[in-house]
């Protein structure tokens, strides 16, 4: 027999944030999202990925406090590297997961490649949760 959740405890899902990146931009001057406190997952998806330019690859910038530094992330395993993903689609949807381990509460995205036209991403702040 197996190790049995209890019904009180999941994950604490915050509202929605939208980040557009305009047109002829990277996503490196737009304001952050703040989440209000930190998340340890972050899902982000992008709806309609027209705005992205071929063989274009994303990174993230995470601060845990207001008016900290944004802070490039880097892979947990090999702190020495940058996180990059992939190529994204240059069409059609994408959606993903982030892992920061102590949460982060203030978020935003980087393109490689400025964008076509303005590209929405939502993002989800997802942790750990006992309800009383």
């Amino acid at each position: 027999m197996g190790k049995e959740t209890p019904a009180n405890v999941g994950y604490g899902v915050s509202p929605v944030k939208t980040f557009t990146i305009p047109a002829g931009a990277t996503g490196a001057a737009v304001e952050q999202i703040n989440f209000g406190r930190n998340y340890a997952y972050l899902l982000v998806l992008c709806e309609d990925c027209d705005g992205v330019d071929a063989a274009t690859t994303m990174s993230a910038q995470i601060a845990m406090e207001s008016g900290g530094v944004m802070c490039d992330l880097y892979e947990k395993d090999t702190p020495g590297t940058k996180w990059v993903s992939g190529n994204i689609p240059a069409t059609g949807t994408l959606a993903f997961l982030l892992l920061h381990a102590f949460g982060a509460q203030y978020f935003r995205l980087i393109l490689s490649k400025v964008t076509t036209a303005p590209v929405t991403f939502k993002i989800y702040g997802l942790a750990e949760s006992i309800q009383g």
